[in-house]
């Protein structure tokens, strides 16, 4: 069932979050407490205003807003958990950095991403999608994807890196690809 509240805050404890209801409506930030190797996944049909999450050393974080996601300023470490961002009727931009180790790292803003901070993972693979007014990375910031991959895809908008670096280590022919910008 869908859920409506405003200023929540969904504690598991040690068990995962699954608030994955495409109807739920959170208005007001919504904090995510769990120390779940499960993770914590969460939905809104609407925008979605994270505080800073308490997750646990490997807990992955998915947020995905019908609207506008808006990420706290506060850095989100997820272990070996991945990070799955999306503003399917927004622009998503960055308020600190994201790191995993292990963990995968995707961020989509149907209406364009602004990577303001660094983004790391030791052996994940990083996918950045920006929609119309495409994606652009902040001056001097770091894309590290150790040993994964990294895919940066301007969504048929702009490409703009600002003297920033893109980092792999993978020796395979796709280890970074840049597509569909202008």
């Amino acid at each position: 069932a869908a859920v409506s509240a405003a200023g929540a805050t969904l504690n598991a404890g040690t068990g995962s979050i699954a608030a994955n209801n495409s109807g739920n409506d959170f208005t007001g930030q919504l904090t995510l407490q769990s120390s779940s190797t499960g993770g914590v996944s969460v939905r809104d049909a609407n925008n979605l205003q994270l505080a800073a999450p308490t997750l646990g050393a490997n807990t992955g974080l998915t947020a995905i807003a019908g609207g506008t996601l808006t990420l706290p300023n506060a850095a989100i470490s997820t272990g070996s958990g991945s990070i799955d961002l999306r503003s399917n009727g927004g622009t998503l931009a960055t308020a600190n950095t994201l790191t995993t180790t292990t963990g995968s790292i995707t961020m989509v803003g149907s209406t364009g991403l602004a990577i303001n901070d660094d983004l790391s993972t030791t052996s994940g693979s990083i996918a950045l999608t920006g929609g119309a007014a495409g994606l652009t990375v902040g001056n001097n910031r770091d894309i590290d994807a150790g040993s994964g991959t990294i895919v940066a895809n301007g969504g048929g908008g702009t490409l703009d890196f600002n003297n920033s670096t893109l980092t792999s280590s993978n020796s395979g022919a796709a280890a970074i690809t840049i597509r569909n910008g202008t």
